[in-house]
């Protein structure tokens, strides 16, 4: 049993270790930096033992656990090597002084045994502790790996060129499927990496890594993905996933990130992979310029939005529709704001304190300075989409909002565009 002292200085110990592995540029997430500290503290109990006699408290298959998991996590080994060798050194100087404390009077070789024999405990315990977590380093490492992340992007980066990947599949193990389902992902930056005491490049490393790890563990080995830190492509063999799948998969992906992922995802076979992901990375920067919220996105059912965002002479047309209100910002948030509310006059009369009266002749009076009728069902699709020509979803617009109805009052603006919807993915 340790002394309080003892205990408050471990306590100390595994702060230290913790700062120290915070800012080396991991960002440990608080499951992480509650598994280093119980690791942490177990091995400084081990230390603090070895200083006073010979007992070695059988507490390794723990710590090459839990080092395990920080080298799954992407904590640098280094970074925790170093905090505990730090922490062994002031155990040292601690030992030194507790010796010679203890032993004044007594004769000068007794306290030099005396010391010594408790350096070479520390010693013995740290050759211990240090063996331990690079094994479990080692072993992450060396693990069995059916294809390397290398192999998989050499066979990616082949197959969204446009040039055959059958060659470069076969050399690397990679088995290629006749149709895929393509991914697109966004992975806005932890707040943690944003602080400005962690150096980004670590983070950013380990992120993918992560990344990396959840996808193969998901999907298996026929998972083929470009990745950075910021998102990417991933293809999957089609025949394996299915809507709910996928949903689960970018949903475990987030975790791994430790950030919300947005995701578009369109299928395709093996020839027209490269066109398929120029498509599902456009809808991609559509829908996060549109500040839809995170999650994932069909092509079939965003196929409007796809459309309406592309560049060129009908968007900017499109667009121009609203450019009327330009000199009046108050009625344009109006406008945003009531179509989001599914052209409900009590709830937007609610939403800005005004009688349903007042709704009605702000309406009326969008109206004559845009030139269409902002409550037809003839224009309300033709004044949704402007907005999104423009960049400018409705105010709060989630993606399920054209599917919803509201206080029973069917969505009038989901109606028009189904039938819109409906027409472009008939063409």
């Amino acid at each position: 049993m340790l002394d309080p002292q003892a205990q408050c200085t471990i306590e100390n110990s595994v702060a230290d270790i913790l700062e120290q592995i915070t800012t080396s540029g991991t960002a440990p997430t608080s499951e992480d930096r509650s598994g280093i500290a119980a690791a942490a503290h177990r091995s400084l109990e081990l230390l603090v033992e070895a200083t006073r006699d010979d007992a070695m408290p059988l507490c390794i298959p723990p710590l090459e656990n839990a080092a395990a998991r920080w080298a799954t996590s992407g904590l640098p080994l280094d970074s925790v090597l170093h905090a505990l060798h730090r922490r062994v050194r002031l155990a040292a100087d601690a030992s030194a002084m507790t010796v010679e404390n203890n032993a004044r009077g007594s004769f000068h070789e007794e306290r030099g045994t005396g010391q010594a024999a408790r350096i070479a405990g520390l010693i013995d315990a740290l050759d211990l502790l240090t063996s331990a977590i690079t094994k479990a380093y080692a072993h992450k490492s060396t693990g069995p790996r059916p294809s390397s992340p290398d192999a998989t992007e050499t066979v990616a980066t082949a197959l969204l060129r446009g040039e055959s990947p059958i060659d470069v599949a076969r050399e690397c193990g990679i088995r290629l499927v006749s149709r895929y389902a393509v991914l697109a992902i966004h992975m806005p930056p932890h707040s943690e990496e944003l602080a400005e005491r962690i150096d980004p490049h670590p983070a950013h490393r380990g992120r993918t890594r992560r990344v990396r790890s959840e996808l193969k563990a998901s999907t298996g080995a026929d998972a083929l993905a470009l990745l950075s830190h910021i998102g990417g492509t991933i293809l999957l063999p089609a025949q394996d996933v299915c809507d709910r799948s996928l949903e689960r998969l970018t949903a475990r992906l987030s975790h791994a990130a430790r950030a919300p992922i947005t995701a578009t995802v369109d299928f395709a076979d093996l020839a027209t992979v490269p066109e398929t992901v120029k498509h599902v990375h456009h809808l991609l920067e559509s829908i996060t310029g549109l500040g839809y919220p995170a999650g994932l996105y069909r092509l079939r059912d965003m196929a409007l939005v796809a459309q309406l965002t592309a560049p060129g002479p009908g968007r900017e047309s499109l667009a121009s529709i609203l450019d009327p209100l330009e000199d009046h910002p108050e009625l344009m948030t109006f406008l945003q704001a009531h179509l989001h509310n599914n052209l409900n006059r009590r709830r937007t009369g609610r939403q800005f304190g005004i009688h349903t009266g007042t709704v009605d002749y702000r309406l009326r009076r969008i109206g004559q300075i845009i030139g269409r009728n902002p409550t037809s069902a003839d224009s309300v699709w033709l004044i949704q989409s402007a907005f999104i020509a423009r960049g400018r979803p409705p105010i709060g617009a989630t993606r399920r909002d054209f599917a919803q109805e509201a206080d029973g009052i069917p969505n009038k603006c989901s109606t028009a565009f189904s039938i819109v919807l409906h027409s472009s993915a008939s063409e």
